[in-house]
């Protein structure tokens, strides 16, 4: 779709609708740079005082930079678990919502008469 009041010219697309996410889906894990972040933040916030959230962002990347392997190591294995964790719980949520689904879609057949039921 174009829209004809594009300030260039251009053809502009319009947007399709957000989808609206489950709310009984399991959010998705942190990455181990996140993990890591979590775990630093407060210390950085600490050693550097009242800064914007760009310098903390920069000075976290720098730590995540030059930590050693083993350090890193510990965020990727926690990272790798809550990742299995979360596609254990995203499985279950599929297979429970698939029997949701199957049992709804059968259902047993009532018998329809004319003549009023024998008392």
């Amino acid at each position: 779709y174009q829209n004809e009041n594009s300030p260039s010219g251009a053809p502009k697309l319009s947007r399709k609708h957000n989808m609206v996410k489950d709310p009984l889906a399991p959010k998705q894990p942190l990455s181990s740079y996140m993990e890591f972040s979590v775990k630093e933040r407060p210390k950085v916030l600490a050693e550097l005082g009242n800064v914007s959230l760009g310098d903390v962002g920069k000075e976290l990347g720098r730590r995540w930079q030059v930590i050693s392997k083993e350090e890193k190591e510990v965020f990727v294995t926690k990272s790798k678990e809550n990742r299995a964790n979360y596609e254990q719980e995203k499985d279950k949520l599929a297979s429970k919502r698939l029997t949701e689904q199957s049992s709804a879609s059968i259902s047993t057949p009532t018998l329809v008469t004319s003549e009023p039921a024998p008392q």
